[in-house]
Protein backbone atom coordinates (compact mmCIF):
# COMPACT_ATOMS: atom_id res chain seq x y z
CA UNK A 1 0.00 0.00 0.00
CA UNK A 2 2.80 2.40 0.88
CA UNK A 3 4.60 1.77 -2.42
CA UNK A 4 1.43 2.36 -4.39
CA UNK A 5 0.43 5.51 -2.53
CA UNK A 6 3.96 6.92 -2.41
CA UNK A 7 4.47 6.28 -6.12
CA UNK A 8 1.38 8.37 -6.84
CA UNK A 9 1.60 10.99 -4.09
CA UNK A 10 5.32 11.73 -4.22
CA UNK A 11 5.07 13.10 -7.76
CA UNK A 12 2.17 15.33 -6.77
CA UNK A 13 4.18 16.50 -3.75
CA UNK A 14 7.16 17.41 -5.94
CA UNK A 15 4.86 19.23 -8.38
CA UNK A 16 3.24 21.16 -5.50
CA UNK A 17 6.65 22.20 -4.15
CA UNK A 18 7.66 23.36 -7.63
CA UNK A 19 4.45 25.38 -7.89
CA UNK A 20 5.09 27.07 -4.55
CA UNK A 21 8.67 27.97 -5.49
CA UNK A 22 7.59 29.20 -8.93
CA UNK A 23 4.82 31.40 -7.50
CA UNK A 24 7.39 33.11 -5.29
CA UNK A 25 9.91 33.66 -8.08
CA UNK A 26 7.90 36.54 -9.56
CA UNK A 27 7.77 38.75 -6.41
CA UNK A 28 11.42 37.94 -5.59
CA UNK A 29 12.66 38.97 -9.05
CA UNK A 30 10.36 42.01 -9.20
CA UNK A 31 11.69 43.10 -5.80
CA UNK A 32 15.27 42.74 -7.08
CA UNK A 33 14.83 44.38 -10.50
CA UNK A 34 12.15 46.99 -9.79
CA UNK A 35 11.35 49.28 -6.88
CA UNK A 36 9.57 48.29 -3.68
CA UNK A 37 6.62 50.40 -4.81
CA UNK A 38 6.25 48.46 -8.07
CA UNK A 39 6.48 45.19 -6.14
CA UNK A 40 3.67 46.37 -3.90
CA UNK A 41 1.47 47.25 -6.87
CA UNK A 42 2.13 43.88 -8.51
CA UNK A 43 1.47 41.95 -5.29
CA UNK A 44 -1.86 43.72 -4.70
CA UNK A 45 -2.93 43.17 -8.32
CA UNK A 46 -1.96 39.50 -8.12
CA UNK A 47 -3.98 39.00 -4.94
CA UNK A 48 -7.07 40.68 -6.39
CA UNK A 49 -6.91 38.52 -9.54
CA UNK A 50 -6.13 35.25 -7.78
CA UNK A 51 -8.87 35.38 -5.17
CA UNK A 52 -11.97 34.94 -7.38
CA UNK A 53 -10.34 32.62 -9.90
CA UNK A 54 -8.70 30.15 -7.51
CA UNK A 55 -11.53 30.08 -4.98
CA UNK A 56 -14.28 29.48 -7.52
CA UNK A 57 -12.16 26.85 -9.24
CA UNK A 58 -11.67 25.17 -5.88
CA UNK A 59 -15.43 25.00 -5.35
CA UNK A 60 -16.00 23.42 -8.76
CA UNK A 61 -13.17 20.93 -8.16
CA UNK A 62 -14.57 19.82 -4.81
CA UNK A 63 -17.87 19.00 -6.48
CA UNK A 64 -16.49 17.49 -9.68
CA UNK A 65 -13.40 15.53 -8.58
CA UNK A 66 -15.21 12.76 -6.65
CA UNK A 67 -17.72 12.37 -9.48
CA UNK A 68 -14.98 12.06 -12.10
CA UNK A 69 -13.05 9.55 -10.00
CA UNK A 70 -16.05 7.22 -10.10
CA UNK A 71 -15.85 7.29 -13.91
CA UNK A 72 -12.08 6.92 -14.25
CA UNK A 73 -12.39 3.57 -16.05
CA UNK A 74 -15.23 4.64 -18.35
CA UNK A 75 -13.52 6.98 -20.83
CA UNK A 76 -16.67 7.83 -22.79
CA UNK A 77 -18.69 8.97 -19.77
CA UNK A 78 -15.60 10.57 -18.23
CA UNK A 79 -15.03 12.64 -21.38
CA UNK A 80 -18.68 13.73 -21.49
CA UNK A 81 -18.77 14.83 -17.86
CA UNK A 82 -15.32 16.41 -18.07
CA UNK A 83 -16.47 18.62 -20.94
CA UNK A 84 -19.51 19.66 -18.93
CA UNK A 85 -17.28 20.71 -16.05
CA UNK A 86 -14.95 22.64 -18.36
CA UNK A 87 -17.95 24.53 -19.73
CA UNK A 88 -19.26 25.20 -16.24
CA UNK A 89 -15.87 26.53 -15.09
CA UNK A 90 -15.61 28.88 -18.07
CA UNK A 91 -19.24 29.95 -17.58
CA UNK A 92 -18.51 31.06 -14.02
CA UNK A 93 -14.93 32.34 -14.12
CA UNK A 94 -14.62 34.02 -17.54
CA UNK A 95 -17.22 36.77 -16.95
CA UNK A 96 -15.99 37.39 -13.41
CA UNK A 97 -12.36 37.80 -14.46
CA UNK A 98 -13.05 39.94 -17.52
CA UNK A 99 -15.60 41.92 -15.54
CA UNK A 100 -12.97 42.53 -12.86
CA UNK A 101 -10.52 43.60 -15.56
CA UNK A 102 -13.03 46.07 -16.98
CA UNK A 103 -13.84 47.75 -13.65
CA UNK A 104 -10.31 47.48 -12.22
CA UNK A 105 -9.55 51.22 -12.39
CA UNK A 106 -12.54 52.62 -10.46
CA UNK A 107 -12.68 49.60 -8.13
CA UNK A 108 -9.06 49.79 -6.97
CA UNK A 109 -9.05 53.55 -6.49
CA UNK A 110 -12.33 53.51 -4.55
CA UNK A 111 -11.27 50.60 -2.32
CA UNK A 112 -7.62 51.38 -1.56
CA UNK A 113 -7.01 54.90 -2.84
CA UNK A 114 -5.46 57.01 -5.63
CA UNK A 115 -1.92 55.93 -4.84
CA UNK A 116 -2.75 52.43 -6.14
CA UNK A 117 -3.78 53.54 -9.63
CA UNK A 118 -0.83 51.69 -11.20
CA UNK A 119 -2.06 48.54 -9.47
CA UNK A 120 -5.36 48.87 -11.35
CA UNK A 121 -3.54 48.86 -14.71
CA UNK A 122 -1.64 45.70 -13.77
CA UNK A 123 -4.83 44.05 -12.49
CA UNK A 124 -6.64 44.74 -15.76
CA UNK A 125 -3.88 42.85 -17.60
CA UNK A 126 -3.32 40.00 -15.14
CA UNK A 127 -7.03 39.08 -15.18
CA UNK A 128 -6.65 37.99 -18.82
CA UNK A 129 -4.03 35.48 -17.72
CA UNK A 130 -5.82 34.27 -14.58
CA UNK A 131 -9.09 33.64 -16.41
CA UNK A 132 -7.55 30.45 -17.82
CA UNK A 133 -6.68 29.11 -14.37
CA UNK A 134 -9.73 26.79 -14.07
CA UNK A 135 -9.02 25.24 -17.48
CA UNK A 136 -5.43 24.53 -16.44
CA UNK A 137 -6.56 23.13 -13.12
CA UNK A 138 -9.20 20.83 -14.62
CA UNK A 139 -6.76 19.42 -17.17
CA UNK A 140 -4.10 18.52 -14.63
CA UNK A 141 -6.83 17.31 -12.28
CA UNK A 142 -7.93 14.81 -14.91
CA UNK A 143 -4.45 13.29 -14.86
CA UNK A 144 -4.89 12.68 -11.14
CA UNK A 145 -8.31 11.16 -11.77
CA UNK A 146 -6.67 8.73 -14.19
CA UNK A 147 -3.88 8.01 -11.69
CA UNK A 148 -1.18 9.47 -13.94
CA UNK A 149 0.77 11.58 -11.49
CA UNK A 150 3.87 10.92 -13.60
CA UNK A 151 2.35 12.87 -16.49
CA UNK A 152 1.19 15.53 -14.02
CA UNK A 153 4.78 16.08 -12.83
CA UNK A 154 6.13 16.04 -16.38
CA UNK A 155 3.72 18.78 -17.45
CA UNK A 156 4.53 20.90 -14.41
CA UNK A 157 8.27 20.75 -15.19
CA UNK A 158 7.69 21.79 -18.82
CA UNK A 159 5.34 24.64 -17.83
CA UNK A 160 7.68 25.99 -15.16
CA UNK A 161 10.59 26.05 -17.62
CA UNK A 162 8.39 27.90 -20.14
CA UNK A 163 7.26 30.38 -17.49
CA UNK A 164 10.81 31.17 -16.38
CA UNK A 165 11.94 31.66 -20.00
CA UNK A 166 9.05 34.08 -20.64
CA UNK A 167 9.86 35.91 -17.40
CA UNK A 168 13.52 36.31 -18.37
CA UNK A 169 12.60 37.59 -21.84
CA UNK A 170 9.95 40.12 -20.71
CA UNK A 171 11.33 41.51 -17.47
CA UNK A 172 13.91 43.83 -19.11
CA UNK A 173 11.00 45.63 -20.83
CA UNK A 174 9.23 46.56 -17.62
CA UNK A 175 6.49 45.34 -15.33
CA UNK A 176 3.60 45.91 -17.75
CA UNK A 177 5.25 43.84 -20.51
CA UNK A 178 6.02 41.18 -17.92
CA UNK A 179 2.29 40.96 -17.14
CA UNK A 180 1.52 40.59 -20.84
CA UNK A 181 4.11 37.83 -20.86
CA UNK A 182 2.09 36.07 -18.17
CA UNK A 183 -0.89 36.04 -20.52
CA UNK A 184 1.26 34.56 -23.28
CA UNK A 185 2.63 31.95 -20.90
CA UNK A 186 -0.88 31.04 -19.72
CA UNK A 187 -2.14 30.55 -23.27
CA UNK A 188 0.89 28.46 -24.20
CA UNK A 189 0.30 26.29 -21.15
CA UNK A 190 -3.16 25.52 -22.51
CA UNK A 191 -1.52 23.67 -25.40
CA UNK A 192 0.69 21.79 -22.96
CA UNK A 193 -2.02 20.90 -20.42
CA UNK A 194 -4.49 19.68 -23.01
CA UNK A 195 -2.00 17.37 -24.75
CA UNK A 196 -2.38 14.39 -22.42
CA UNK A 197 -6.09 15.05 -21.92
CA UNK A 198 -6.44 14.51 -25.65
CA UNK A 199 -4.40 11.32 -25.43
CA UNK A 200 -6.25 9.86 -22.45
CA UNK A 201 -9.91 10.69 -23.18
CA UNK A 202 -9.77 12.26 -26.65
CA UNK A 203 -10.68 15.74 -25.39
CA UNK A 204 -7.73 17.75 -26.63
CA UNK A 205 -7.03 21.42 -27.18
CA UNK A 206 -9.41 22.09 -30.07
CA UNK A 207 -12.37 20.31 -28.48
CA UNK A 208 -11.88 22.18 -25.22
CA UNK A 209 -11.45 25.53 -26.94
CA UNK A 210 -14.57 24.83 -28.99
CA UNK A 211 -16.48 24.15 -25.77
CA UNK A 212 -15.39 27.33 -23.99
CA UNK A 213 -15.20 29.71 -26.96
CA UNK A 214 -18.85 30.91 -26.62
CA UNK A 215 -18.21 31.90 -22.99
CA UNK A 216 -15.03 33.76 -23.93
CA UNK A 217 -16.73 35.63 -26.79
CA UNK A 218 -19.69 36.72 -24.65
CA UNK A 219 -17.41 37.67 -21.74
CA UNK A 220 -15.12 39.68 -24.03
CA UNK A 221 -18.15 41.46 -25.56
CA UNK A 222 -19.24 42.26 -22.00
CA UNK A 223 -15.72 43.59 -21.27
CA UNK A 224 -15.97 45.94 -24.26
CA UNK A 225 -19.44 47.16 -23.28
CA UNK A 226 -18.37 47.82 -19.70
CA UNK A 227 -15.40 49.87 -20.91
CA UNK A 228 -17.64 51.82 -23.27
CA UNK A 229 -20.20 52.48 -20.51
CA UNK A 230 -17.54 54.04 -18.28
CA UNK A 231 -17.09 56.85 -20.81
CA UNK A 232 -20.49 58.21 -19.73
CA UNK A 233 -19.06 59.79 -16.59
CA UNK A 234 -15.71 60.71 -15.07
CA UNK A 235 -17.02 60.03 -11.57
CA UNK A 236 -15.43 56.82 -10.30
CA UNK A 237 -18.46 55.74 -8.28
CA UNK A 238 -20.75 56.16 -11.26
CA UNK A 239 -18.25 54.31 -13.49
CA UNK A 240 -18.17 51.42 -11.05
CA UNK A 241 -21.95 51.18 -10.64
CA UNK A 242 -22.64 51.52 -14.35
CA UNK A 243 -19.90 49.05 -15.19
CA UNK A 244 -21.28 46.41 -12.83
CA UNK A 245 -24.85 46.98 -14.04
CA UNK A 246 -23.90 46.75 -17.71
CA UNK A 247 -21.76 43.67 -17.09
CA UNK A 248 -24.45 41.81 -15.16
CA UNK A 249 -27.19 42.77 -17.63
CA UNK A 250 -25.09 41.74 -20.65
CA UNK A 251 -24.10 38.37 -19.27
CA UNK A 252 -27.52 37.50 -17.84
CA UNK A 253 -29.03 38.26 -21.24
CA UNK A 254 -26.59 35.78 -22.77
CA UNK A 255 -27.49 33.26 -20.06
CA UNK A 256 -31.17 33.59 -20.89
CA UNK A 257 -30.70 32.88 -24.58
CA UNK A 258 -27.48 30.85 -24.83
CA UNK A 259 -26.33 29.28 -21.57
CA UNK A 260 -29.41 27.81 -19.89
CA UNK A 261 -27.83 24.38 -19.31
CA UNK A 262 -24.81 25.86 -17.54
CA UNK A 263 -27.05 28.08 -15.44
CA UNK A 264 -29.06 25.03 -14.34
CA UNK A 265 -25.81 23.27 -13.41
CA UNK A 266 -24.83 26.22 -11.22
CA UNK A 267 -28.22 26.18 -9.49
CA UNK A 268 -27.83 22.46 -8.78
CA UNK A 269 -24.50 23.14 -7.03
CA UNK A 270 -26.13 25.53 -4.54
CA UNK A 271 -27.13 23.68 -1.34
CA UNK A 272 -30.63 25.03 -0.78
CA UNK A 273 -32.08 24.30 2.64
CA UNK A 274 -35.61 23.02 2.54
CA UNK A 275 -37.95 22.91 5.48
Amino acid sequence: SFRELFGFGSKILVAALMETIYNNIYPIIIGKVFSASELGHYTRASHFSTFPSSNLTGIVEKVSYPALCKLQNDDERLAYNYRRIIKLSAFIVFPLMLGLSAIAHPLIIIIIGDKWEYCSHLLAIICFGMMWYPIHSMNVGLLQVKGRSDLFLRLEIIKKILGIVVLCVTIPFGLVIMCYGMIFSSVMCLFINTYYTGKLINVGFFKQMGDILPFFCVSFAMWLLVHASQLISSNLYIQLLIGIAVGVLTYMTAVTFLFKNEWNDVIEMIPFKRK
